[in-house]
């Protein structure tokens, strides 16, 4: 076994449960990893799999790279003070105290000024400057579907007018923006939201996370705002019920928690490029439905590469075939860019729509993949329209 160590997984009765042991075995350190188990391993058998990926990890190239040993495994009761998440509930979501969440609040340019705190039977979140680093993170031990389903994370919340912040799952490697809309409609004026739990987070244990949103301005210019949030809890929801690829329609659009697609603009990789990730409402220009991605270029720049991008975990194959992703996709515009899908790119679409399918590979069923789809534009305008986007076994597929 070489190198390109990528991580432990854990099966469960078909269920891989990821670790994101992702560690760089350039140098023989010796790491100790600890994790709390959910509802999916109660009463299970659990199978450890070393995952050696040489696609993925450019140590394998290293002949200096040492094999990964892997030197003990053990599942043992938690202590006391461990894995405090109780099944099903969120420890203080009522906020009586700070405990069961890990508060964090800086600055990066040392100015000062920002705040985490538990005041008054809520959490508040403050920052004075545009980079203000200011989050709350807590342990969830989140249900099967079986238990509890339907899972969502129910909060009110309130912000400062324009403001925004966002919700994180953090578990398995995987940062995923569950929302970025929860938008401040000043400090008296609660909402609630309610957030649908991905299926692949269903009987685990790991972090959710509150955070504070940054603008694009300097870090030293002054970007006053606060959030409150309070009552938070776990909950079933009918909305939330899905599997697979969740909304790949689009048919939610951009509904507060319940879409799972993020839209990254160009600009957020580079300020003066272009390109929109959008969601549009035109059954005219959607496949089917009444929605439909939209990656558009004014033409101004061809730098620019707009992104949307899910998670999913990949299915087993079956007898009918392999697991594939499937699509469907046109190009409007004179442009003559290209998009890129989650495991192709350098597609080169036409005017009118057109399937196209997507083989994983057998290492990847049961792994929790990013699903994303960007493009790339030649400096005319032109539009790349994504709709249907959902799993299927192909006889062509490994």
């Amino acid at each position: 076994m070489g190198g390109g160590f990528t991580g432990i997984n854990l099966w469960l009765e078909g269920q891989v449960l990821q670790l994101g042991l992702h560690q760089n075995m350039a140098t023989e350190t010796v790491f100790k990893r600890e994790y709390c188990l959910g509802e999916a391993a109660f009463g299970r058998d659990v199978d450890f799999r070393l995952i050696v990926d040489t696609e993925r990890n450019r140590c394998d190239y290293d002949p200096s790279c040492p094999p990964p040993i892997l030197h003990e495994v053990s599942i043992r009761e938690a202590l006391a003070d461990e894995c405090r998440s109780p099944l099903g509930e969120v420890l203080n979501g009522r906020f009586n105290s700070a405990e069961g969440w890990v508060l964090v609040a800086n600055q990066s340019n040392g100015l000062g000024g920002a705040r985490a705190e538990v005041v008054d039977g809520r959490l508040e979140l403050e920052g004075q400057y545009s980079c203000s680093n200011v989050r709350a993170t807590t342990l969830l031990s989140v249900p099967q579907h079986s238990t509890l389903p339907n899972a969502a994370l129910r909060f009110d919340y309130a912000g400062t007018n324009g403001a925004r912040s966002r919700l994180l799952y953090m578990g398995g490697g995987i940062e995923h923006q569950l929302t970025d809309e929860l938008t401040g409609a000043g400090l008296s004026n609660w909402s609630e939201a309610t957030i649908c739990i991905p299926d692949f987070a269903r009987g685990l244990v790991n972090d959710y996370r509150f955070e504070l949103m940054n603008g694009l301005r300097s870090c030293s210019e002054a970007d006053a705002r606060t959030f409150y949030f309070d009552n938070v809890q776990l909950v079933s929801d009918p909305a939330c019920e899905h599997e697979g690829v969740r909304d790949g329609g689009f048919e939610l659009g951009t509904q507060l928690g319940l879409s799972s697609w993020d839209l990254i603009d160009g600009t957020e990789s580079c300020g003066n490029c272009e390109g929109t990730a959008r969601i549009l409402s035109d059954s005219e220009l959607a496949r089917s439905g009444s929605r439909v991605l939209a990656l558009e270029f004014a033409g101004i720049e061809d730098s620019g590469s707009p992104r949307a991008q899910t998670f999913a975990r990949i299915p087993f194959a079956t007898s009918a075939g392999g697991p594939a992703l499937k699509f469907w996709y046109r190009k409007v515009g004179s442009g003559s860019g290209t998009l890129s899908s989650p495991a192709e790119s350098g597609i080169v679409g036409s005017a009118t729509w057109t399937e196209y399918t997507t083989c994983f590979q057998p290492r990847e069923q049961g792994q929790v993949r990013t699903l994303a789809f960007s493009s790339l534009n030649s400096g005319s305008p032109s539009t790349h329209y994504i709709d249907d986007v959902r799993f299927a076994f192909d006889p062509n597929c490994p």
